[in-house]
């Protein structure tokens, strides 16, 4: 993969971790690695782990966030809300980020229980020092609303319909 013009824009190269590749011994030797070998500011980067992963084996996911954390690359919980979140954890864990889980931003601006769960998302992870993306976004009237409630990024269809990598650099 050409990534240059990604780096020149400044964009943030984003992408899933897998539960068996998270727990991998050599996952964090693998990914370092790479960073390294080709040149690649680890800041541009930011690794997605669901809740689930977070929740389980405690003492080596922290360990594997913090050395992930210190080499400079970011961590966000996709999905979240959607799992059994624990709030103590989001003191532990290293994480930057909270994605918003697309079937909280479905009902917005008309479900009032979708409204204040993401409300609730928002204030946590802003009072945390954190960010927020939501995620699924498919209308105008999503995106203002989400606007307002001080929701950071936003990802989905309105946005654009998946595409290759060399539509996406154009």
């Amino acid at each position: 993969i050409q990534i240059n013009p990604i780096l020149q824009k400044g964009y943030t190269i984003s992408f899933n971790v897998s539960p068996a590749q998270f727990y991998d011994s050599y996952f964090i030797i693998d990914i370092i690695k790479f960073v390294k070998n080709s040149s690649i500011n680890p800041a541009i980067l930011q690794i997605e782990v669901t809740e689930n992963i977070l929740m389980s084996d405690t003492v080596n996911v922290i360990s594997t966030c913090n050395k992930l954390t210190e080499f400079g690359i970011n961590i966000a919980i996709d999905d979240f809300g959607t799992g059994y979140s624990s709030l103590a954890y989001l003191k532990k864990i290293p994480v930057h980020l909270l994605k918003i889980d697309a079937s909280f931003i479905k009902g917005i601006p008309d479900n009032r229980d979708d409204v204040e769960i993401v409300k609730t998302i928002v204030l946590l992870a802003h009072s945390l020092g954190k960010k927020t993306i939501a995620e699924g976004v498919e209308t105008k009237e999503q995106l203002a609303f989400l606007t307002g409630l001080g929701v950071d990024e936003a990802q989905g269809f309105y946005f654009s319909r998946p595409m290759p990598l060399n539509q996406c650099i154009e």
